[in-house]
């Protein structure tokens, strides 16, 4: 079975400026790109029903609503989209779809993801967005992973919540873009699973979400920094686009590889999409 990870909940005060923002410099980046172009799919839990009309795309596979009872489907998307004047999106401008895969107990089939996959793709997602994981790999899914990556579709996976040393299933993919969770103070934080073969550790500590009472609160895990990335993704598939261009999935790994070892700023990064040779979208 896949579990979704949960969220370490520290509430804060409203008044408290989220530090990713200055980190990633959201300002400068919006100045280039909002992620218009885009669409992220997140297959997670569902989304509270208050912002399903801004959603491109919806659908539950495990019920008859994507209602999200749980909350962490809803603090992907305030993360990545935004929610009104509480909560900056990365991306707030992309596009969101968003398809529902997880049980009561946090708990989906492989089937369910395989076939959550296969519905981004047919719906036409850039980049897929998958905060839950396995220990134990799927042939069927990786091959829809391997399928969507074929098609250009960029897919993005937490490292694992387990505080080991090895990348959990399936961001231990080379194909799938694997993301681990720092602090304030570039430090990893302890739960991040393999984060020496992460391709990026990214924001994950104390990031601004909300809940499901419409609650600005600030939670902390691998799956904060995915959406995040995510999200940024989106920015860089976006400014690509915009200058006429097709950024392939290794050059949108090469760039966040750079910024994990600190060679580039994630500005610095989006701005270099400007000086890369690269075929032009047709």
């Amino acid at each position: 079975m896949y579990t979704v990870f949960s969220s370490d909940y520290k509430n804060k005060s409203e008044g408290d400026s989220p530090w990713e923002l200055s980190w990633l410099d959201y300002e400068e980046l919006h100045k280039l790109s909002t992620g218009h172009s885009q669409t992220i799919a997140i297959i997670d839990t569902g989304i509270n029903s208050i912002y399903s009309g801004n959603l491109k795309f919806e659908k539950s596979l495990v019920d008859k609503t994507i209602e999200d009872t749980d909350g962490h489907g809803t603090m992907m998307y305030s993360i990545i989209k935004g929610i009104n004047a509480n909560i900056e999106g990365i991306s707030p401008n992309v596009q969101i779809m968003v398809i529902k895969v997880m049980n009561d107990d946090n708990s989906v089939a492989p089937t369910t993801i395989k076939n959550a996959i296969e519905l981004a793709i047919q719906k036409d997602a850039s980049i897929i967005n998958l905060s839950i994981a396995s220990h134990f790999e799927d042939t069927d899914i990786t091959e829809k992973i391997k399928s969507a990556v074929n098609k250009g579709i960029t897919v993005v996976a937490s490292s694992g919540d387990y505080s080991n040393t090895e990348l959990i299933y399936p961001a231990i993919l080379d194909e799938v873009v694997s993301v681990g969770a720092i602090d304030a103070s570039v430090n990893v934080l302890d739960l991040t699973s393999g984060s020496k073969a992460t391709t990026i550790n990214a924001p994950g500590h104390e990031i601004s979400t909300i809940n499901l009472n419409e609650t600005l609160i600030k939670t902390s895990g691998t799956s904060q920094a995915t959406a995040l990335i995510s999200g940024y993704i989106a920015l860089l598939k976006d400014y690509a686009f915009l200058k006429n261009k097709k950024l392939s999935n290794d050059i949108i790994i090469s760039l966040l590889e750079s910024i994990n070892s600190q060679e580039l700023t994630y500005l610095q990064a989006l701005e270099k999409i400007d000086s890369l040779y690269l075929i032009k979208s047709t």
